[in-house]
């Protein structure tokens, strides 16, 4: 049940998962390469102490600590090398492998966050202070951590909070969000007064937690308790080393301004809802999607939607029944799990479009949210069995929302983490891009006082294509096709009948119309010919980023087997466990190791596909339409 329940979970939040990589850059590299089956950890490790002379010694002057430190206390040196019949000698140069390959993986890490942190306008390797998602610049003097405090210089700090800071009299006073602040450096005591009207606290001495200081002739104060004095919720990532301060009113205002016409619909659809009184909604319709087919067939999808809704302005219980054609089935199935799943997975997705086909649900205006159906009661083997949702607060408010007191901003910006520098750059601003795509002002036609948006197939797959796909991969693919090739030529010979004919006849004769028909026809026939190759060349990246993806995690679940492995060996020599139970690590090892190189196999296969793609115009005798 705890399986169905994370699979629904999924489901309902896979746009959420899949909106980071639209703010993949244009010219993304796809892959690194195939993969290299002759790398080896020991390999880079021995090239890395040969770039550090006389590293090699620290380390091992450092072995016994290191061991200390790892195996915190579980057994001595002497006792590891007892166990596992090695000499010092050899103790000490597997210890030194050990720490080489602690520093490579904190070289890469640091590598990668110090890439990401200059992308959004930090600097590495320094205190950084974030302000709405955006670093602030500190031209001459910079950030520090002093007592376990991020002090900053209080000019730079407050000037990008939109205030001023000036010092007279030995005393620094600050302005900024109709606040001032009075202080003295080397004292923690600060006057607070409210210059926009009187609020509790105005003319008050409240205590920093750091005393302000003067540094190289700039006054340090300490960053959370200027930020949240001023309002700000105030937070901190020490993977970036970067303070975080946030003002979501501000955020959710920015993005706003680029929803008026939903919040519109969405505060006028609250108005309609008067306290007290029940209303009733039902909904009926239909999808129907042809996908063109030349070669194999056209295929035609259908959807067939239904619900009923009673709503009030504090809860709402709903019915919903979304069926689905078997191909839909099918092809939504290929979609989401990717054509690798595992039997358990397809199960339960199929007990997911189960579910859809006979839903019942209640939620209410505080985000909490309870859902029922006939397949639930028949995985759980009990009768009416419903599962507790918290969709939180912000979405609550939305979706029973009075005179636009929620708004597509305010759910934007209430997803933002405090105490992550990506969240603002890479998890909020594609979803709002991705909104704004789908449902900003600019989307609509307005004719007569009347908002109209029509999203379309065409729309769909414009928000898909630019995720990670390079459009000079695609044209060059376009180039090379012999299919294309010769639809184009087929095209062009109809065209010069067709001129040819023209000329020569008059115009309403039957020469000229048979020659139309034909130019007609070569051209719709090289249309549908370069639209197939398009979308079969799209799916042939999409499975190297999926095998990319399966590569990963089976790397990443070898690591944990290997571990696993050592641990339960371990615990085997000391007598703690049994050999039935050793022999089962060694299996879930083998078939990690197993997954991996499968997982290469595929990833290799798919990489060779879109490479043959690319550089020769030819796709496999899989890819449907070639």
């Amino acid at each position: 049940m705890k399986k169905l329940l994370a699979f629904l979970l999924s489901a309902a939040m896979a746009l959420t998962l899949a909106i980071p990589a639209m703010a993949a850059p244009e010219d993304a590299v796809p892959i690194s390469g195939a993969p290299d089956g002759d790398f080896s950890w020991y390999t880079a490790e021995q090239a890395y102490l040969d770039a550090h002379p006389g590293l090699e010694e620290q380390l091992r002057a450092s072995a016994y600590d290191f061991f200390a430190r790892e195996v915190a206390g579980s057994m001595s040196p002497e006792e590891y090398m007892a166990y596992f019949e090695m000499t010092e000698e050899e103790f000490l140069d597997e210890m030194v492998l050990w720490q080489v390959s602690a520093l490579l993986e904190a070289e890469e890490e640091r590598s990668w966050v110090d890439a990401i942190k200059t992308a959004l306008g930090g600097v590495p390797g320094q205190i950084g202070v974030m302000v709405n998602g955006e670093y602030v610049k500190f031209p001459d003097a910079v950030p520090e951590v002093t007592g376990g405090r991020t002090m900053v210089p209080v000019r730079a700090i407050v000037e990008a909070l939109g205030g001023e800071a000036d010092m007279a009299g030995g005393k620094v006073t600050c302005k900024a969000n109709n606040t001032s602040l009075t202080f003295t450096p080397g004292s923690s005591e600060v006057l607070v007064e409210y210059t926009g009207g009187e609020l509790p606290g105005d003319g008050q001495i409240f205590p920093m937690d750091c005393a302000p200081y003067i540094k190289g002739g700039r006054t340090y104060v300490p960053v959370r308790f200027l930020g949240e004095i001023l309002g700000y919720e105030v937070g901190w990532d020490g993977q970036f080393q970067t303070a975080v301060l946030l003002d979501r009113d501000e955020l959710a205002a920015r993005y706003d301004e680029h929803f008026t016409i939903m919040n519109r619909v969405q505060a006028n659809r609250g108005l309609t809802m008067e306290e007290g009184k029940n209303y009733k909604a039902d909904v009926k319709g239909n999808l129907t999607v042809t996908a063109f087919d030349t070669l194999n067939g056209n295929q035609t999808y259908k959807a067939d939607l239904s619900a009923s809704q009673i709503l009030n302005s504090e809860a709402a219980n709903a019915k919903l029944s979304l069926k689905l054609s078997d191909n839909a089935r099918a092809g939504l199935e290929k979609l989401m799990l990717g054509g690798y799943s595992t039997p358990e997975d397809t199960e339960l997705f199929h007990t997911l479009l189960d579910i859809l086909e006979d839903l019942e649900f209640i939620v209410t205006e505080k985000g909490l949210g309870w859902l029922h159906a006939a397949a639930l009661d028949e995985a759980a083997g009990e009768k009416n069995v419903w599962l507790g949702l918290d969709l939180g607060a912000e979405w609550g408010q939305l979706a029973f929302a009075q005179t636009g007191d929620a708004t597509m901003g305010s759910v934007l910006a209430s997803m933002i983490d405090v105490d992550s520098v990506e969240s603002l750059p890479t998890a909020v601003s594609p979803a709002a891009q991705l909104l704004y795509e789908l449902y900003g002002d600019d989307k609509f036609t307005t004719s007569g006082g009347v908002s109209t948006r029509t999203i379309g197939l065409d729309d769909l797959l414009a928000l898909y294509k630019d995720m990670g796909l390079t459009e000079a991969d695609l044209a060059e693919a376009k180039d090379r096709s012999y299919d294309l090739f010769a639809a184009k030529k087929k095209l062009d010979e109809a065209s010069d009948t067709y001129d040819d004919t023209r000329a020569g006849y008059a115009q309403d004769t039957y020469n000229v119309r048979s020659a139309r028909h034909t130019y007609e026809a070569a051209l719709y026939e090289y249309k549908m010919s370069e639209q197939n190759f398009e979308m079969n060349f799209r799916s042939t990246f999409d499975s190297v980023k999926d095998y990319q993806q399966v590569l990963n995690s089976a790397q990443t679940s070898l690591a944990y087997q290997e571990s696993a492995y050592a641990s339960m060996e371990l615990k085997y020599r000391q007598g703690t466990i049994s050999r039935n139970a050793l022999s089962d690590a060694e299996d879930d090892l083998a078939e990690a190791k197993d997954a991996v190189e499968t997982a290469r196999r595929n990833l290799f296969t798919a990489y060779r596909t879109y490479y043959w793609a690319v550089n020769y115009g030819v796709m496999s005798s899989g890819q449907t339409g070639t």
